[in-house]
C-alpha cells in the first residue's frame, strides 16, 4: 500500500472519530514535515520507517530553522511528534504495519512558561477607547474588544458567534462548539453588554444593508468577519494606542484571566492564583459581573443611529461590587514614582512661567507658592 493510500486512511479514521476539520488539517501540515524528511533522505515510504529512522527524524526536525531563521519552539516540535505517534499507532493497529517504530521515541522536556506580554489595565484600557466609535466599522470593533476583554473568548469562537448567542436581557454569551467541542455560557460585563446591544440594534444593521446573516460579527460587505481581520484588528488598535507589545488575539484571554485572579486575591497574594488562571487554557473563568452606576442601557434611537455607551464608573465593569475601588489601586493602579511627580511638577511650573509672561497672571497661584 503506497504512502498516499495510508495516509488517506488516516484521514478517513480522523473523520470517523470526529475530529474537527481544522484539527485534521494541523495534522496533516504536521505529517508533510515527516513526508519532506522522507523525501530528502530516500526513504521509500511510511511503512518503511525504522525506529532509528524516526529518531533521525527528530534530530533534523530540531535543526530545522522557520521561515524567519528562527529555532523551532520546543512545543511544536512535540506537537509534530505526536502526530507522527498517533500514525504509526494506526496502522500498527489496523495491521497496516507488522510494528509500530513511534513507540519507543520520547517527547522533548517542555518548559513551563508564562505568557510574556500580559496587558496592565490602563493598556486594555487605551486599546478598548481607541477604535472611533462614531463610524459603523469603528463601532463593531470596540464590540469585539469589549468582548474580548470581558469574556477572554477565543479567536475562532468569537468568529463563529450568532446574534443568537448574546442573551442581553441577562448579559449573558453563549459560546457554541468551542475548543474540544464544549459549549459553555459566560457573563458579560454591562460596559461590553451595552456595547453589543447598541451594535445590534443600530450598527449591524447598516453592515448587513439589506443582505442576510446570522454571525454577529460581519464585514462591511455584511459578509462573516475572516480571521486574519481580527488579527490585523487588534494589531491595529494597539499601534494606535502605542502599545508595543505584540498584541493578539490570545493575548486579550491572558489579559483578562490575570486581571481577574489579581482582582480575586488581596494585595500581595496575586500571584500565584495568576500564574495558574494564566497558565491554564482549559478553566479560565469568566469575568464578573458587574452593575455600575448610571442609566441602563437603552436602544438607539432612530435619529441617532450610534449611541456610544457611557464608561461605568468602575472601568468596564472589572470590578467586584461592594468593594471600594481603592482596595485594589495599590497593585492595578500603582501610583507614580516620585521621579515622574517631580517632572510633572517641574513641567506646571514651567506652564505658569509662560501664563505669566503672556497674561501677566498665574494659572495656579499655588503652583508658583509651590515653586518659592
Amino acid at each position: 500500500m503506497t504512502t498516499d493510500m495510508l495516509l488517506e486512511r488516516y484521514r478517513s479514521h480522523l473523520e470517523l472519530k470526529n475530529f474537527s476539520a481544522r484539527t485534521i488539517v494541523t495534522q496533516f501540515a504536521a505529517l508533510k514535515v515527516l513526508l519532506r524528511f522522507l523525501d530528502e533522505t530516500n526513504q521509500p515510504d511510511v511503512a518503511a520507517c525504522t525506529t532509528e529512522a524516526l529518531r533521525a527524524f527528530q534530530r533534523w526536525h530540531f535543526y530545522q530553522p522557520t521561515h524567519r531563521g528562527t529555532a523551532r519552539g520546543i512545543a511544536y516540535q512535540n506537537r509534530v511528534l505526536s502526530t507522527v505517534k498517533s500514525l504509526f499507532r494506526f496502522l500498527h493497529e489496523e495491521t497496516l504495519i507488522s510494528r509500530d517504530p513511534a513507540a519507543a521515541l520520547e517527547y522533548a522536556r517542555e518548559p513551563q512558561t508564562l505568557p510574556r506580554n500580559i496587558l496592565t489595565p490602563q493598556e486594555a484600557r487605551r486599546i478598548i477607547e481607541a477604535p472611533d466609535t462614531g463610524t459603523p466599522l469603528g463601532y463593531r470593533d470596540r464590540a469585539i474588544l469589549e468582548t474580548l476583554y470581558a469574556t477572554g473568548i477565543r479567536k475562532n469562537e468569537l468568529m463563529n458567534l450568532t446574534v443568537a448567542d448574546v442573551n442581553l436581557g441577562e448579559e449573558l454569551l453563549r459560546i457554541n462548539g468551542g475548543k474540544g467541542a464544549k459549549d459553555r455560557v459566560v457573563p458579560l460585563t454591562q460596559a461590553a453588554a451595552r456595547f453589543l446591544e447598541s451594535y445590534i440594534n443600530a450598527v449591524r444593521p447598516k453592515l448587513l444593508a439589506g443582505r442576510s446573516s446570522d454571525r454577529l460579527f460581519i464585514s462591511l460587505r455584511g459578509l462573516p468577519i475572516a480571521r486574519n481581520t481580527l488579527g490585523e484588528l487588534v494589531t491595529k488598535y494597539a499601534r494606535r494606542a502605542r502599545i508595543k507589545k505584540h498584541v493578539t488575539c490570545h493575548l486579550w484571554r491572558h489579559s483578562c484571566a490575570t486581571h481577574l485572579a489579581a482582582q480575586s486575591q488581596p494585595p500581595g497574594g496575586a500571584g500565584d492564583a495568576g500564574t495558574s488562571v494564566a497558565g491554564n487554557h482549559g478553566t479560565i473563568p469568566s469575568p464578573h459581573r458587574h452593575r455600575a452606576e448610571g442609566s441602563p442601557s437603552q436602544t438607539p434611537s432612530q435619529g441617532e443611529p450610534f449611541v456610544v455607551a457611557s464608561r461605568p464608573r468602575f472601568w468596564h465593569g472589572h470590578t467586584h461590587v461592594g468593594h471600594r475601588r481603592d482596595t485594589f489601586r495599590s497593585h492595578l493602579f500603582p501610583q507614580p514614582s516620585k521621579h515622574r511627580t517631580a517632572g510633572r511638577k517641574k513641567l506646571r511650573r514651567a506652564r505658569c512661567r509662560r501664563s505669566q509672561r503672556q497674561t501677566k497672571t498665574c494659572c495656579r497661584p499655588a503652583c508658583c507658592a509651590e515653586s518659592t
